[in-house]
């Protein structure tokens, strides 16, 4: 999510995978990990470049 709180990006990742964000624009996001369903914690990833 952006800081105005649009998903920018979804995606389904675990251990072994990652996602691609190169499609993403300089800026602060935030990454909402679920376990199963169910909201676990909210992260903040920033890009510079």
């Amino acid at each position: 999510m952006d800081l105005a709180g649009k998903v920018m990006l979804r995606n389904v990742i675990d251990a072994q995978s990652g996602i691609d964000i190169s499609s993403l624009k300089p800026g602060m996001y935030f990454v909402q990990i679920l376990k199963g369903n169910i909201p676990e914690c909210v992260r903040k990833i920033v890009i510079l470049k």
